[in-house]
């Protein structure tokens, strides 16, 4: 799954595996890789399913090696033996892979598969628990092509709109960026522009159109193209750092150099580009919705409640042929059998007109 420019989490291959041991994963991504070479090339990295709180508190904290350092040695100083033996055995030998300072770059802001999981509940909603292979591949691309049509939408949408703001300079840069960008990549960086006019540079070098900038956390290096920090650093957008560089030089805080192609409205509509159909045909199919086990109950228990309030307003003889009448019917239906009810008063007029 990759994500769009409007944040949306779009398929580009599925695999239905029975488990998923090292060699069906690894069969699965050269299948992938197969198919799709010239994207992997531009694969930076891969993100798996690892739902462990450890690892979600410490991607949390770490937003650098530094703080990462920090903390570990105050888990060193007050965390048990055994804690500290399993921690140094399973994650930090290997914190490159997890740690959130070591996953910044180009993940557009993504630390976990949220885009994955809401896409996964999605699919079990339309498909039926233990439903046929068949089945499941008809709502699986029944809801792919309603994703795709949304996406569509989203985007034309998104293209078509245009953020009006108050004629100020400020403003001026604002609607550029809102006019370039999609909707979702201007929300990212709306806070940048209305904060670095307040960064304060220091060290600034003309021969490398450097400059240092200091915060409570870190000291970012910037230029008039590039920044350190996270937010550049993860999402390919100018940050309050180059920003506030470029308008110390004299440069326009807006260039659209500065955004990464994926972010800008034109791209996203190239994506979605649909061919121009020489006739439209609509016709009304009638569909019959399938109801899930959940939903079949609830129905059934309506109808249920119903017969047990009118069942128990009989007496005597009557309420004895009724209670025999539905053991009868439960006992046909446990056996696969469908019968058909013929109440007394529709019985006798065929009798009558037969005699």
């Amino acid at each position: 799954m990759v994500q769009t420019g409007n944040g949306r989490g779009e398929i580009v291959g599925a695999a239905i595996i029975k488990n998923e041991d090292a060699s069906t994963l690894q069969w699965v991504a050269k299948c992938f890789k197969q198919e799709n070479s010239n994207a992997c090339s531009k694969i930076r990295c891969f993100m798996s399913d690892k739902d462990l709180n450890e690892r979600n508190a410490f991607i949390k904290w770490s937003e650098t090696e530094d703080q990462y350092n920090h903390f570990y040695e105050i888990l060193c100083k007050t965390a048990p033996d055994c804690v500290l033996n399993y921690f140094n055995k399973n994650w930090h030998s290997n914190r490159h892979e997890w740690s959130k300072y070591s996953m910044i770059k180009g993940n557009f802001g993504n630390l976990t598969n949220n885009i994955v999981e809401s896409m996964n509940k999605q699919i079990k909603v339309i498909t039926e628990l233990r439903s046929t292979l068949c089945n499941f591949g008809k709502n699986f691309f029944a809801l792919l092509k309603s994703q795709n049509q949304e996406t569509n939408l989203k985007s034309a949408t998104n293209y078509l709109k245009r953020l009006n703001l108050n004629d100020t300079e400020d403003n001026s840069i604002q609607q550029q960026y809102a006019d370039y960008l999609t909707t979702y990549a201007y929300k990212k960086i709306n806070k940048e522009l209305s904060t670095y006019k307040r960064i304060v540079l220091s060290n600034y070098s003309p021969d490398t159109d450097e400059s240092t900038i200091a915060t409570k956390l870190s000291t970012y290096v910037t230029s008039s193209s590039q920044c350190s920090c996270h937010f550049f650093q993860s999402n390919n957008l100018p940050c309050r750092h180059i920003m506030a560089h470029r308008a110390f030089v004299n440069k326009p805080i807006f260039d659209h150099n500065l955004c990464a192609n994926k972010w800008s409205k034109k791209y996203e509509v190239q994506l979605h580009e649909t061919s121009s159909l020489g006739s439209t045909i609509i016709s009304k199919i009638p569909v019959r919705s399938i109801k899930i086990v959940s939903q079949r109950r609830k129905a059934l228990s309506e109808r249920a409640n119903d017969l047990i309030e009118i069942s128990s307003l009989s007496t005597g003889e009557t309420y004895k042929k009724k209670e025999e009448l539905l053991d009868k019917l439960i006992e046909g239906w446990r056996q696969g059998r469908i019968g058909k009810i013929v109440f007394k008063d529709e019985f006798e007029p065929r009798c009558s007109r037969q005699k």
